[in-house]
């Protein structure tokens, strides 16, 4: 079931930040993993919150009282969600992303695709997220949340295929069930992150029907994957065999400066002794706190 699934996945990322000794246990999944993961990268953010630079607050932001901030809580339907006030706020950040704006193009022609204009999450219904059988002339690259350029790169080469004849659509029972899977997705609740959290199988699936699927030797269980081995078998090695020379510097050591700096972050006391044989400038000892 989605429950089961989300479970896996939060117990999954969860297990990442080892056990509760770990400085970065605080920021694993809530205990209720029944809701799907949100997860974002980041070189510094986590060292941040450890060294106390950054107080991560899990919840939504519901209204602004004056310089003070109301953080609602995350509860399922039916249950009243717990608030709590911030106080002393100094500014907001809002991370809304994009919303899709299509004014170009007449409300008859977005009708078709069922143009959603205020979900960034999944605005259009399209087939392979591109185009759709009653706008023939018309295709769109990554119209959805988190397309990721290899998906977008494969999205274009689709559209570019089609318009030119090189490729032909498939039969009609296949763009249904396609468009069909599309809705169930944006009708998802709760919603996930992204609406095709499967990047690589989506590019496997889009260059199965492109033609470019990647070499085996590229796509062995463990190997990174990158948007060049979908680009032909010259261009995809060359790629690789940067890749590759990249990771053996790195288990060489290329990154422990950046390990060592990312380390320093936080608060320090210091104690210097000063030796100086200038009359305006006294010898003596300075003691104090640094933050980095």
């Amino acid at each position: 079931s989605p429950k089961d699934l989300n479970a896996r996945k939060n117990e999954f990322l969860r297990a990442l930040f080892g056990s509760a000794r770990d400085p970065l246990h605080h920021f694993r999944a809530p205990s209720d993993s029944s809701h799907p993961p949100y997860v974002a990268v980041s070189d510094t953010y986590a060292n941040l919150c450890s060294a106390g630079r950054i107080e991560p607050v899990q919840g939504r932001l519901v209204r602004v009282d004056q310089n003070a901030c109301i953080i609602a809580e995350r509860a399922d339907e039916g249950e009243r969600r717990t608030e709590q006030r911030r106080e002393k706020i100094e500014a907001i950040v809002l991370c809304t992303g994009f919303k899709p704006r299509l004014d170009f193009v007449s409300a008859k022609v977005l009708d078709g695709a069922d143009f959603q204009p205020n979900d960034a999450f999944l605005p259009l219904k399209l087939y392979r997220h591109v185009m759709h059988p009653t706008l023939h002339s018309l295709a769109f690259v990554g119209m959805y949340r988190g397309p990721y350029f290899g998906v977008t790169e494969m999205q274009a080469r689709l559209a570019a295929g089609v318009f030119s004849e090189q490729i032909k659509m498939p039969a009609e029972p296949a763009i249904v069930a396609d468009l069909e899977r599309t809705s169930e997705i944006r009708n998802l609740n709760p919603r996930p992150q992204f609406p095709f959290p499967d990047y690589i199988g989506l590019m496997d699936a889009m260059a199965e029907q492109l033609g470019a699927t990647p070499a085996p030797t590229l796509t062995q269980a463990g190997r990174r994957v990158i948007p060049q081995q979908y680009r032909g078998r010259e261009e995809a090695e060359k790629a690789d065999t940067l890749l590759q020379e990249e990771l053996e510097d790195m288990e060489q050591g290329s990154l422990i400066a950046a390990t060592i700096v990312r380390g320093l972050h936080g608060r320090w006391r210091f104690e210097r002794r000063l030796v100086s044989r200038l009359e305006g400038a006294p010898s003596g000892t300075v003691t104090g706190e640094i933050e980095f």
